[in-house]
């Protein structure tokens, strides 16, 4: 538009204003846009030809929330200035009326790149986003439109049911409004999870790091993961299953679950529910245990019980078990947990229990090493006093 101007003006200006001197004559332009400008003739001293492209700008929507949306408007360097114009409603006409309608209706007006939350808005809405650049005389020159829905609330999509919590496990029911839709629920301590908000400011990001870092050690791209991950329709289940690993005593929780799609596009914010898990309950079984033999690979151990308890045999190397009670301040119920947290993510915590009188070997993979044979009573969490027995493997 600004070289059909300047075009027309020099034709103007060569039929029309040389032939006038006197100083009241005023040359006005009216643009198909239905915009004028005016200029006084004998002002004129020279024209100027310039072409233009009309751009876009670099504009990213990098966060959706229900009330807001964080954008981040990269400015042309032909922009002096520019206008945003967020509206619920698409904008309709020609480009020259659209343009028109960004200058006369603009949200925000900007001289510099723009990295902000645009907030109040209505959930579950779609927004449109249009930013328009003008130069230094005023005429467009970059023009760029986005759009973004906000998420739903997720108390209005998802109710979830925790019962019959113990000291290790307990009942869960997801239930979302939408029964075909896809949705991640997951479960973390509530230490963990105010951690998650502090480094990524949501869990969706959290997951999303998470997500990112399976995918990359199972040698596939994210999209293939994805719906591995995600649910639809009712879930029941316990909470063990959806942690993978026996819960710890006396421990507050987090289930939180939210809708996203398996493109990974999130549909509803995070929905949470929080509980504790009890005590575990002590128990008066009374077990004895003697190393019969030492072998480079393991232990014959004979084990007496007073009751059919659950109990752990197991076996670390003196140096790990030190740490352990290093890091745990010499508590041994918390060195003991850890051991047991540990065992249970890899797979190796129902190898360990035992109940009832046993007489058998338990292995170890650490020859000619300092070790300790634990035992002690277990069912979701310690129930007996801690017994750590040590002895060194034989040489192969």
């Amino acid at each position: 538009m600004k070289k059909t101007i300047l075009l027309f003006m020099a034709s103007f200006f060569a039929t029309v204003v040389f032939g006038q001197t006197g100083s009241n004559e005023i040359l006005k332009f009216i643009t198909k846009e239905k915009t004028s400008k005016a200029v006084i003739l004998d002002q004129v001293k020279d024209l100027k030809f310039t072409s233009f492209k009309m751009e876009e700008f670099t504009f990213d929507i990098t966060e959706v929330q229900t009330d807001k949306i964080l954008i981040d408007v990269a400015q042309p360097e032909n922009c002096v200035k520019y206008y945003i114009l967020i509206s619920p409603e698409e904008l309709t006409g020609t480009e020259g009326e659209i343009r028109k309608k960004i200058i006369e209706q603009y949200n925000i007006v900007q001289t510099a790149p723009y990295y902000a939350w645009i907030q109040g808005l209505t959930e579950a809405t779609t927004y449109y986003f249009y930013v328009l650049g003008v130069d230094s005389d005023g005429i467009p020159c970059a023009m760029t439109k986005k759009e973004a829905k906000t998420l739903a609330k997720a108390t209005d999509e998802f109710k979830i049911e925790i019962s019959n919590v113990a000291s290790a496990d307990g009942s869960l029911v997801v239930t979302p409004k939408d029964a075909s839709m896809t949705y991640y629920p997951f479960i973390v301590t509530k230490e963990d999870y105010n951690t998650m908000i502090q480094r990524y400011t949501n869990v969706q990001k959290a997951d999303t790091e998470y997500w990112t870092y399976l995918a990359e050690q199972m040698g596939v791209e994210l999209k293939e993961l994805l719906p591995n991950l995600l649910r639809t329709g009712k879930l029941e289940t316990t909470l063990k299953e959806l942690k993978g690993a026996d819960l710890t005593p006396e421990t507050e929780y987090v289930v939180y679950c939210y809708g996203v799609t398996p493109e990974g596009t999130f549909t509803t914010e995070p929905y949470m529910e929080e509980f504790k898990t009890t005590a575990a309950e002590v128990s008066n079984n009374n077990i004895q245990v003697t190393i019969d033999n030492v072998y480079h690979d393991g232990v014959d151990v004979t084990v007496k019980t007073t009751t059919a308890d659950k109990y752990v045999l197991n076996i670390q190397s003196k140096r790990v078990w030190e740490r352990e009670l290093q890091n745990a301040e010499d508590d041994k119920v918390k060195a003991a947990t850890s051991i047991v947290s540990t065992l249970s993510f890899y797979g190796g915590l129902e190898s360990s229990i035992f109940s009832g009188d046993f007489k058998g070997k338990v292995p170890t993979g650490q020859s000619d090493t300092d070790c300790v044979l634990l035992v002690f009573g277990y069912d979701g969490g310690i129930t007996t006093d801690i017994q750590a027995i040590e002895f060194h493997t034989n040489p192969e």
